[in-house]
């Protein structure tokens, strides 16, 4: 990350109500659901400020899958992987393993939406990420695994 980008966090000030997620976050996120939902004939459901997913899926009145939406403010080429922190990464195989449907992290970035499945995911790539010193919460720093972009679908 360059100086600025690194200053833009840490200057970054949290939504309403002490939520992470700012209504510019908020309104990314939902515009990624829109287009996943048109590409895969799905409903999407929102779980809720404080759920650990983002999404649930749904088609023809059955529960279909449950993701997890991020949108990264750069190229996707900038860096050779995306991220997951191992929270939502193990929120998302319980609930492929316990629900019987398949769990999906999708990364927007300001290029390409990439997506892959939880059960697709190497989580043995992983390390220390986030910032070097608190900002909004001790989860700034914590357990990430790194996912290779080759290994991402491209969501058309």
């Amino acid at each position: 990350m360059t100086r600025e980008e690194i200053a833009s966090y840490y200057d970054r000030r949290p939504g309403v109500n002490g939520e992470f997620a700012t209504p510019e976050d908020k309104a990314n996120e939902a515009e990624v659901a829109e287009r996943i939902a048109r590409r895969w004939d799905l409903q999407l459901n929102d779980w809720g400020d404080w759920a650990p997913l983002d999404r649930w899926a749904e088609r023809d009145e059955r529960p279909t899958g449950v993701l997890e939406i991020k949108c990264r403010p750069i190229l996707s080429t900038k860096y050779p992987c995306a991220w997951l922190n191992w929270r939502k990464y193990l929120w998302m195989r319980d609930a492929e393993r316990e629900l019987g449907v398949p769990a999906f992290y999708f990364v927007r970035f300001d290029d390409v939406t990439l997506y892959i499945r939880q059960a697709e995911v190497e989580a043995r790539m992983n390390a220390i990420g986030g910032t070097s010193r608190y900002v909004h919460s001790p989860t700034d720093r914590e357990p990430v695994i790194f996912i290779p972009r080759g290994e991402m679908r491209v969501l058309p």
